[in-house]
């Protein structure tokens, strides 16, 4: 082969590819219908058998889905030859294998084999002939079951058999034009609106569904789904609902939509505010993914579609004005208000015709007023005195302000007769705010006493009550002191050393009685010293009321006073020798400090006696030392 021809078959093979691979972007990545006819080749697996008759006998082997058939040619020894069967489509690309049992896509049917004098032959599965060929085969069919038959027969000439080679195989497939259908949607964009909960189903009368595909509102691609029906629910994602299904013979479905939305229109407004209350003119605008109508009322008027919009202008009527919109699929959105308030407030006062008291009121339905400030109610009677301001607001921004004064209006009440100690009096109130005053005073009469005397008790003081016989009123004085108990007493129990006694009183003018207790009288014991034979004391003690006795161990008594001190003067003795060194430096530096002077001042004879003063306080300072120990032994002594 030449480099040209090289080339141009490279050309031919590379635009083969690329034609397969734009045709493949396009059946997968758009809505387009895909057919498994499109697919320009299929290798035919078939099934049967080879039969080879030689001199030897006859040899029968068993083929099943096979794609490939070598057989022996004729007069050769070892040499074989391929069958394939084809079956090839309208489409210029893509390739496949049909299996016994398999679908194919198209009502062309084109059958061709590698053998040129093998004869194809097409039934019906009930084996009815729709064609017949050599080579190959060309058939136009409806959907339904087919069989492919192809046989192979070569035999040696000359009248007698001396080889032959018989293969007989076929194909049974169906064949599968029609796409698949969907239930539930709509091929129309705008064909089927729904708010309710929806479920897509998809069937296919041939090859069966191999797949749904989904694309959700808002979505990019499709996605595979798994079975063959999806229920969309309330409250998903609102939006057009894409689907299409694909059969197993590769056959895609037209496309259907839904378009879900269960969501309720909205309303936006214009110049006021929805509850609010306004003064001028204003605009409600419903606004829906479907189509929508604006329904509109004032006060207990009957609603009325308005289209998608409705002005309530300048010059309407002061009332509520009440708004709501439904779109085509019956999603309906709350009802909303406004409150129109142009008109000025005005208002009226009535006046009592018995006292200064009034109240306001007014015509217009929404108005509100304030009394000083304070909410007030249409009709309310008005009765506090002084100056008031009511203010009529129509909840727009627009008020009026009504100043004005109450006075008192008196009428007299009850005349209060005078008592022993307080005036009497003319009561006159006032009808409106039902302030009093008191007038026409009438001096009191005083007071008219009786006497009563209670004389002194044993605890309480006497008195003089003075009683008023008109009014009850009474005052006491005091009279004289209490005169106290005068008790009698007797001893019940007396009491021991150890025990207390009891003693009764009773008071021999009111008789008020006590009992108390007299304190034990503790022991009174006397000392009594005895010599033991060991020298040590024993010590009695006895009681001269009730002769208890007991008695306490002394022991020796100077022994024990001795070596007390005797430990005392040991513990200390060395501290008192630092004592005698430290009185002797004291003394010798204050002694030779006043020499030292002396000297100075020439007075020898007084430096002299200074000497022999300190030689004696030494002296002395160590016979005290020395004597110490003798003088606490005799200290001892007398003690004990």
């Amino acid at each position: 082969m030449t480099k040209t021809k090289k080339r141009i078959w490279s050309a031919f093979f590379i635009g083969i590819a690329l034609a397969a691979f734009i045709s493949f972007g396009l059946c997968f990545g758009s809505e387009t219908k895909v057919s498994a006819a499109s697919i320009p080749k299929y290798t035919v697996a078939l099934t049967g058998t080879v039969t080879k008759t030689t001199w030897g006998g006859s040899h029968t082997t068993d083929v099943k889905d096979q794609t490939k058939i070598s057989v022996q040619k004729y007069n050769t020894s070892g040499q074989t030859e391929d069958i394939i069967l084809y079956l090839t489509g309208s489409s210029t690309s893509g390739t496949a294998t049909l299996h016994d049992g398999g679908y194919v896509a198209s009502s062309k049917l084109n059958f061709s084999t590698t053998l040129s004098k093998d004869t194809l032959t097409l039934t019906t599965s009930e084996g009815k002939e729709v064609a017949k060929g050599t080579g190959s085969l060309s058939a136009s069919v409806s959907d339904g079951k087919y069989i492919i038959k192809l046989n192979h027969f070569k035999e040696s000439g000359a009248g007698y058999t001396m080889w032959k080679m018989n293969v007989n195989v076929s194909c049974s497939f169906f064949v599968d034009t029609k796409a698949p259908t969907i239930s539930g949607a709509s091929t129309s964009t705008t064909g089927k609106y729904t708010n309710a909960a929806f479920t897509v189903r998809a069937s296919d009368t041939g090859s069966g569904i191999k797949a749904l595909y989904m694309k959700a509102p808002g979505a990019s691609s499709y996605t595979q789904l798994s079975g063959t029906s999806k229920t969309i629910s309330k409250g998903s994602t609102n939006g057009r609902y894409a689907f299409y299904a694909k059969d197993n013979c590769n056959n895609n479905s037209a496309t259907y939509y839904v378009n879900f939305d269960d969501t309720a229109p909205t309303l936006s407004v214009s110049g006021a505010s929805f509850g609010g209350t306004v003064a001028q003119g204003f605009t409600v605008t419903a606004k829906d993914s479907n189509t929508v109508t604006l329904y509109y009322k004032y006060e207990t008027d009957s609603w009325k579609s308005v289209g998608t919009s409705y002005t309530v202008e300048d010059d309407a009527k002061d009332g509520v004005h009440y708004f709501y919109a439904e779109d085509k699929l019956g999603n309906r959105s709350e009802e909303y208000w406004v409150r129109f308030m142009a008109a000025d407030p005005v208002g009226t006062f009535i006046k009592s015709n018995t006292d200064n008291t009034v109240y306001f009121t007014w015509e217009g339905n929404y108005w509100t007023a304030t009394l000083d400030g304070k909410s007030y109610t249409k009709g309310t009677w008005i009765k506090a005195e002084g100056k008031h301001t009511i203010i009529l607001s129509n909840g727009a921004g627009k008020s009026t302000s009504y100043p004005f004064s109450i006075e008192h209006y008196f009428v007299k009440g009850e005349t209060v007769p005078p008592t022993c100690s307080e005036q009497g009096y003319t009561e006159y109130k006032c009808s409106q705010c039902g302030e009093t005053k008191k007038e026409d005073y009438v001096e009191a009469i005083g007071h008219s006493y009786k006497m009563t005397t209670k004389p002194p008790t044993c605890t309480e003081m006497g008195e003089t009550v003075y009683t008023c016989e008109v009014c009850g009123f009474e005052y006491k004085e005091e009279g004289d002191y209490p005169s106290g108990h005068s008790y009698t007493a007797m001893v019940v129990k007396s009491p021991s050393c150890t025990e207390d006694g009891q003693r009764h009183c009773h008071c021999d003018k009111c008789g008020y009685e006590y009992t108390a207790s007299i304190p034990a009288t503790g022991h009174n014991y006397s000392i009594t010293d005895e010599q033991n034979e060991d020298g040590s004391t024993k010590r009695v003690y006895t009681c001269a009321n009730c002769g208890d006795t007991y008695t306490q161990d002394l022991g020796n008594q100077t022994e024990m006073v001795t070596n007390y001190v005797e430990y005392l003067f040991e513990q200390y003795s060395p501290y008192m020798i630092w004592v005698f060194l430290a009185t002797a430096g004291v003394w010798s530096i204050f002694m030779g400090i006043m020499i030292i002077i002396a000297h100075k001042h020439e007075e020898k004879e007084k430096a002299k006696k200074m000497l022999v003063n300190y030689l004696v306080g030494l002296v002395i300072i160590f016979g005290i030392l020395v004597a110490a120990p003798y003088l606490v032994r005799g200290i001892a002594a007398l003690v004990t």
